[in-house]
């Protein structure tokens, strides 16, 4: 809630035609915990500077929940109007306060589309604000001396005009860049001096930096510099390695005797080991690795995807070069290299719009599929014409081991979907003729899964290591038969979000709200239709979403809103126990990419031990049943070439559980006999 605060008395005599405002402290006055509202009326201010005064809030909010209050407490946070009342800023500094580890309000900095100069050293921030990729116009960064432990580098390479980023004496450890990520088109200087990196190939990236003049890596950990900056990086003339342990000898020596000016040749041509960079170049290009199959990669087949999606709906995989292959004369290279053991075949996409990325900027998705040796013919169907052979049914996603061996097929299957389907509409599940013992058993299986699936999911969100209950990151879970590709994942006002949310969407007509409307009443814990304990449950992540400046939400091709994150899923693509052959799950995360992929990976390996470590032993060991796992690309809105994030990877899909010891050597690629049960 608002606080009364002192008015400051640097503002009077101060009106909408300042330009610029600096507050000075001396070592006497009180610190300024918090920002008074008046200087907001300043909305002509050009440059702003409130170093070292001791904020630790830009608004003149008390601390959230989130930070200590009970849940008594929690509140509808109302939308301050802030840093975003000053459309003419150009230069912001905000260095030496306490604004870590995460920069309170959430959003604040969303929509500076002015602003050339941020400063924020020295505020102990363990993570830097979304709203960063608002900054278009944004040419110098300093975030020296926190306590970052890895850098948005996805967000910085949507800043067109960030020429000068500064990160010394933070804690990045390992790799200084992830592979594969998109660098910043314009970035001339970059220091990450002081950290603890240790790993050489966590560098190469910065190779692909063609404005890159100086580096500075000084006192590190690092044993070694990789070939790629003497292959890119063609104006790099400063390259300040001093102080890391080299195992080279003469790199050792030539950083042990560096200068202050820390000249860039010397170090290139002991990369180059007496090769010119276009040598490097070729010898590079012409070697090719052996990469290892991943067993549990889902393979579609690529008629069937072709036909069901238009080419604009999804993203070609693109093939691993051999060393004869050479690219057609018309072929475009693909924004990021990825490793394929079969032809171009189309991959789900996922966009994402550039106002979401500035509020929940990191989002992941993967498909699910149960893939079965065959799948079994319905007894009594009609045949298909070309080969006068049964049409098959794809396996259930809960119960794949399907139909008993004394079981007519057909009439299994009617009586085991009509009993889900009266068990979800509230009616008893008894008295299905022949069988029903049978039937009984497989309903209860397939319950059950459901139940331990959504506990999994519930277990995740809670983990502190990982949803940290929700404040981390959000999942989704979704019956993949009832979406439409492709997927949008966006950013709009509250209340323009209608959608049916799961915990109240039995209601039809009554269950479709706006997102705020259902938000406001998860504050408050009393959400119409809903249980009180769902109602409490979902208290924190509302407080979280209503904090943000828009509403970040997935829509099918159809415009069905499948989530609101990280508030709810949407009832009309809820996961049921009948649900056939493929799920789709997605996380988001305001603050960090890698904790997606811990979870999503976390739910993935629950998802294979319930599904492949069921009772019926013989049954699932007969119809070789088991989980592949389809990747999905994250690719930017404006222009689908330029590939955000893939999940999972080639390194994640080998990190999985082995294929069950009936499978033995299978492959995971689709069977030509098994297309109806590997394609959605």
């Amino acid at each position: 809630m608002p606080v009364e605060l002192e008015p400051w008395p640097e503002l009077e005599g101060l009106g909408d035609k300042t330009s610029s405002f600096r507050l000075t402290l001396s070592k006497d006055d009180d610190r300024r915990a918090l920002v008074h509202p008046a200087l907001w009326a300043l909305v002509g201010l050009s440059s702003l500077d409130l170093s070292a005064v001791g904020l630790r809030r830009l608004d003149a909010e008390h601390p959230s929940t989130e930070e200590g209050m009970d849940d008594d407490c929690i509140e509808v946070p109302a939308a301050p109007p802030g840093l975003r009342q000053l459309k003419s800023l150009r230069d912001l500094a905000l260095a030496d306060n306490v604004l870590g580890p995460v920069l309170q309000p959430d959003g604040v900095l969303h929509g500076l589309s002015s602003l050339r100069s941020l400063d924020l050293q020295g505020n102990a921030l363990a993570s830097l604000p979304a709203a960063l990729v608002s900054l278009t116009a944004l040419n110098s960064l300093n975030i020296g001396r926190n306590q970052l432990q890895e850098l948005p580098w996805i967000s910085f390479s949507l800043l067109p005009e960030l020429r000068l980023l500064v990160a010394p004496y933070n804690a990045l450890a390992g790799a200084a860049v992830p592979p594969g990520v998109a660098m910043p088109p314009a970035l001339k200087e970059l220091s990450m001096r002081g950290n603890k990196l240790t790993e050489e190939v966590g560098l190469a990236p910065l190779g692909n930096l063609q404005m890159l003049c100086s580096l500075d890596i000084a006192e590190n950990a690092l044993a070694g510099l990789p070939q790629e900056l003497a292959t890119g990086c063609p104006k790099l003339s400063r390259l300040d390695v001093a102080g890391n342990p080299f195992v080279d000898k003469k790199l050792a020596k030539l950083a042990e005797g560096q200068s202050e000016q820390a000249a860039a040749k010397p170090i290139l041509e002991v990369l180059r080991k007496g090769q010119s960079r276009r040598q490097m170049k070729a010898e590079k290009g012409s070697s090719s690795k052996q990469v290892q199959h991943a067993p549990r990669l889902y393979v579609p087949v690529a008629s069937a995807r072709k036909d069901e999606d238009s080419d604009d709906e999804v993203a070609a995989i693109p093939v691993a070069k051999s060393k004869k292959g050479k690219k057609g004369k018309g072929a475009k290279a693909p924004t990021l290299t990825k490793v394929s053991s079969g032809p171009a075949i189309p991959r789900r996409i996922v966009t994402v719009s550039r106002d979401v990325l500035a509020v929940r900027p990191h989002f992941l998705a993967v498909l699910l599929h149960v893939a079965v040796d065959q799948t079994l013919a319905i007894k009594g169907e009609a045949a298909d014409s070309d080969d006068d052979q049964p049409k098959c049914v794809s396996p259930h996603f809960f119960f794949a081991e399907g139909c008993p061996d004394d079981a007519e097929s057909a009439e299994f299957n009617n009586n085991f979907e009509s009993c889900l389907g009266l068990l979800e509409s509230g009616v008893g599940g008894a008295g299905f003729g022949a069988g029903s013992d049978v039937v009984s058993s497989a309903v209860a299986t397939a319950t059950d899964r459901l139940k331990a699936f959504v506990a999994a999911q519930t277990r995740i969100h809670a983990a502190p290591d990982l949803g940290n209950k929700r404040r981390a990151g959000a999942l989704g879970a979704h019956n993949a038969e009832k979406v439409s590709w492709p997927l949008r994942f966006q950013a709009i006002p509250h209340d323009e979000v209608s959608f049916a949310p799961l915990s109240i969407g039995w209601m039809q007509e009554k269950g479709v709200v706006s997102a705020g409307a259902f938000a406001r009443e998860a504050v408050a814990g009393r959400i119409s239709g809903a249980p009180k304990d769902v109602s409490d449950a979902l208290q924190r992540p509302a407080a979280q979403l209503l904090s943000m400046p828009l509403c970040p939400h997935l829509t099918d091709a159809q415009g069905k809103v499948l989530s609101v994150h990280p508030l709810s899923n949407g009832w009309e693509t809820r996961n049921t126990a009948d649900a056939h052959s493929c799920v789709l799950l997605e996380c988001s995360s305001a603050t960090s990419e890698a904790t997606c992929r811990r979870m999503l990976l976390a739910l993935i390996r629950d998802a294979i031990e319930l599904i492949e470590g069921g009772d019926c032993v013989a049954s699932l060991e007969k119809r070789k049943v088991r989980l592949l796992v389809e990747p999905v690309d994250v690719v930017c809105e404006w222009d689908r070439h330029l590939l955000r994030a893939e999940f999972p990877n080639h390194e994640e899909l080998l990190s999985l559980p082995p294929l069950p010891a009936y499978c033995g050597a299978m492959a995971a690629d689709c069977k030509d006999g098994n297309s109806d049960s590997c394609s959605d």
